[in-house]
């Protein structure tokens, strides 16, 4: 009685595995693609070659390299706070922006950095973050 059991599970199994292997027969002779023009698939994957090329070329350009750090900007016995954040691209480009706040109020400083160079001088907090910026920017 129970060897029938068995034998009938085994039975059910081996025809739902047999329809499963057709359906996917079936499936894959409807939708299995056709290539009918090797020439113009080639061409097409050559253009897209070409657009990477492109692309990583004028990937230098995009920011590589980004900082943000907080700090005290003046002796501790005056409340205030602030802020530098530098942006870099592979070339050095970029700028940095510090933003300072105290009791009598708030200054913002936008300096700009080109290849890697500050065009005005930073602050020691400035040039922290403008060295690890850039090793960030040329790390990628």
């Amino acid at each position: 009685m129970i060897m029938d059991y068995i034998l009938y599970t085994y039975i059910a199994l081996a025809i739902a595995f047999l329809s499963f292997l057709l359906f996917l027969i079936i499936f894959f002779q409807r939708y299995k693609p056709k290539i009918t023009n090797l020439p113009q698939l080639i061409s097409k994957i050559e253009e897209m070659d070409r657009i990477l090329q492109e692309l990583k070329k004028s990937d230098t350009r995009s920011l590589k390299g980004v900082c943000l750090t907080r700090f005290m900007p003046f002796n501790e016995s005056i409340e205030g706070s602030g802020c530098s954040l530098g942006t870099l691209n592979k070339e050095g480009d970029g700028f940095i922006i510090t933003s300072l706040t105290s009791r009598e109020g708030s200054r913002i400083y936008i300096k700009e950095v080109v290849s890697g160079n500050p065009q005005t001088t930073l602050s020691k907090e400035e040039e922290e973050i403008l060295k690890e910026t850039w090793k960030r920017a040329r790390n990628g």
